[in-house]
């Protein structure tokens, strides 16, 4: 029995349920969302490399023009150290400038957009606000000896050694010329450095891409296991779902019988009720010098009506039968409006017979 209630404990807390769309939005507010921050990295140093593979070469052509252009009209004489710094920067730092700072912010748009797109463009504060329980040491060791954090480390040595397998493929071949670099010309051996880093950076972006994909997947997996429920979580969820139309209900439940209440109230200050006989009952009061018109005080069908007609016979309020008049007014006015034009007459009728009625009793 003890083994029993265990298995049944257990499968209890097992989260093999999908994760509800109220699930899914709350872990959006918290700022719970599948991302990968391989991807961005990825995205930002191939795109950074491509760059530089389309406008590098004109960059350095324009640097070693400018320089030669700059060192041909120097006048002979000793160089001193402000002099070379100023043309440093004149001939070699803002020409690059002017090159790599539109490349840098292509990338840095870039780079957002992709963390953008992952994220589903969710932005919240919550992960703004400071969580005491990241200082607990307790938690920290635990976090550094869970699974995640091995997966993590695992997925690190796995990035070290591919990319740098590919970036050794492009090095492998360039081991003579690299060798040969010192014999010859400061022209060639920049041209040959910079062909080469872009080798390197351009086959360990599209190694650091393929990666990314592969983490962009395990992400998302993760993401959707973290979420997923118990099915005891996903009934709780159901009847707390289910159980707010209920209380809707019971609170307009509540609203028409106070409403009901206020409405009996109103019924011995009448003039007349007007019945169909049983089915309708409207409580009509009029006053010449405060009103414009007759107003409808209370209505009901039913039970209502019944209840209507037997307050009004209580406070001894005339009560008619006047089945088209009391259809009427039951279809065509809300309680607290004035009856419409087209019923004057017969509503006029009803209490000058009202009238007469008391006058003759008083008399």
């Amino acid at each position: 029995m003890m083994v029993r209630s265990m298995n049944l404990q257990r499968f209890s807390t097992e989260r093999t349920e999908a994760p509800t769309r109220r699930r899914r939005t709350e872990a959006r507010q918290r700022g719970q969302v599948a991302t990968s921050r391989d991807a961005s990295a990825a995205i930002a140093s191939l795109g950074l490399f491509v760059a530089l593979a389309v406008t590098g070469r004109g960059a350095l052509a324009t640097v070693a023009a400018s320089m030669a252009t700059t060192l041909a009209k120097l006048p002979h004489g000793s160089l001193t150290i402000s002099a070379a710094s100023s043309l440093g920067q004149r001939v070699v730092i803002w020409p690059l400038l002017g090159v790599l700072v539109p490349v840098a912010v292509l990338v840095a748009v870039g780079t957002l957009v992709v963390g953008l797109v992952q994220t589903g463009f969710a932005f919240t504060a919550r992960g703004l606000t400071p969580d005491l329980n990241r200082l607990n040491p307790l938690q920290g060791a635990q976090r550094l000896l869970s699974r995640r954090s091995l997966l993590e480390l695992g997925k690190a040595v796995l990035k070290i050694v591919v990319i740098g397998v590919a970036a050794y493929s492009a090095l492998a071949g360039a081991w003579p010329q690299i060798f040969l670099l010192p014999a010859g010309d400061v022209g060639s051996d920049v041209g040959f450095l910079f062909n080469l880093g872009l080798a390197i950076g351009l086959r360990a972006g599209a190694a650091g891409l393929v990666l990314a994909a592969v983490d962009v997947i395990l992400s998302r997996r993760q993401y959707e296991q973290s979420l997923r429920m118990t099915k005891e979580e996903v009934r709780r969820e159901h009847r707390e779902h289910e159980g707010l139309p209920e209380l809707k209900r019971r609170i307009r439940q509540a609203q028409r019988r106070l409403s009901r209440r206020r409405m009996m109230s109103e019924v011995p200050r009448a003039d007349v009720v007007v019945t169909n006989p049983t089915h309708y009952a409207v409580a009509l009061g009029y006053d010449a010098e405060r009103m414009a018109a007759p107003q409808v005080l209370a209505k009901g069908q039913g039970i209502v009506a019944q209840r209507i007609r037997a307050v009004a016979l209580e406070h001894h309020v005339a009560v008619l039968e006047r089945p088209a008049l009391a259809r009427s007014l039951f279809f065509g006015v809300e309680v607290g409006e004035w009856i419409p034009a087209a019923l004057y007459q017969a509503v006029a009728e009803v209490l000058a017979f009202v009238y007469r009625q008391r006058e003759g009793v008083g008399s």
